[in-house]
């Protein structure tokens, strides 16, 4: 079995699936820092109070070595970040944008532990799988630079684009399995999202009327508990997909109706909801571009016919 296992991972593939993965993740750097900049918020969230900010901030040793959370350091680390995301996502400088990129964007919205939320971590999670995948073997600067064409089979190894979907099914199985109360889980009235609904500090407009749908809201929290907690499944589908060639009842059946598929189709249904309705932050974009990895290469070929 382990030697089976080794195989599996050491697999090749072209870079499609990871060079998608990372344009996306670039673009997110500089959405959730751009979000901060477009807001005037830089000087309020990660300026030490000390220089005119809401609070005591914590700086790491990016921002001390220069010089500490003044605006003039604060500002400059802000448009650095965002290009140094915009790099990324144009596929120029490899492992090293990416590394620089993680390290800009723990010095920024890190600082202030009043402002942030755990979308921060994952996207730094994905930042470091950027480093450690070869994001850049394809539909990249680096590509054009080294091929002198945008798109290249140089052949990648299939661990990093298997990391990237193990981390997108451990996000959502943890997060179904703290939803551990009466009004998420089966033994109470699945009521979390209409109160969910109802909260100021998250919604993005008035949502009273939701009670005339209330049963609505608990079909979507029945659902939402129900296929986090389950993602393991996805996990097997997903795996029964990179393996189609291979016999076994079980695994054509997942094939052939398309579980992968179906799960995923939910997640952007649920995704796309959140981001209409709540004002969590750039959550929704950020778990959106692990998506890609879902993708094996030779169906991104088939789905905008490059070869």
């Amino acid at each position: 079995m382990w030697r089976r296992w080794v195989a599996f991972c050491s697999r090749t593939e072209v870079g499609t699936s990871l060079a998608v993965y990372r344009i996306i993740i670039g673009l997110c750097v500089v959405l959730t820092v751009g979000w901060v900049m477009w807001a005037g918020l830089i000087d309020v969230l990660w300026v030490d109070l000390d220089h005119g900010g809401m609070s005591v901030v914590y700086p790491g040793w990016l921002v001390s070595a220069l010089g500490g959370p003044t605006p003039r350091v604060m500002r400059a680390l802000a448009w650095s970040t965002m290009g140094s995301g915009l790099l990324l996502a144009v596929g120029f400088g490899g492992r090293l944008t990416a590394f620089v990129t993680l390290q800009l964007v723990m010095a920024t919205v890190d600082i202030n532990v009043h402002a942030g939320g755990s979308y921060d971590e994952l996207l730094q999670n994905a930042l470091w799988l950027c480093v450690l995948g070869s994001t850049t073997a394809t539909m990249s600067v680096d590509c054009r630079i080294r091929s002198g064409s945008w798109t290249s089979e140089t052949p990648v190894g299939v661990w990093a684009r298997y990391l990237i979907v193990g981390q997108l099914v451990l996000m959502y199985t943890t997060t179904g399995w703290q939803k551990l109360s009466a009004y998420w889980t089966p033994g109470g009235d699945f009521s979390a999202l209409y109160y969910i609904l109802q909260q100021p500090s998250w919604h993005r407009f008035e949502m009273g009327w939701v009670a005339r749908v209330f049963w609505v809201t608990q079909v979507g929290t029945a659902v939402s508990w129900f296929w986090e907690v389950l993602a393991p499944v996805w996990l097997l589908a997903f795996y029964y997909s990179e393996t189609s060639d291979r016999p076994g009842r079980v695994r054509r059946w997942f094939v052939q109706w398309r579980v992968r598929e179906i799960y995923a189709l939910v997640g952007l249904i649920f995704h796309v909801a959140v981001f209409a309705l709540l004002d969590v932050g750039p959550f929704s974009p950020i778990s959106l571009a692990f998506y890609a990895a879902l993708i094996h290469p030779h169906e991104y070929a088939r789905m905008f016919r490059w070869r």
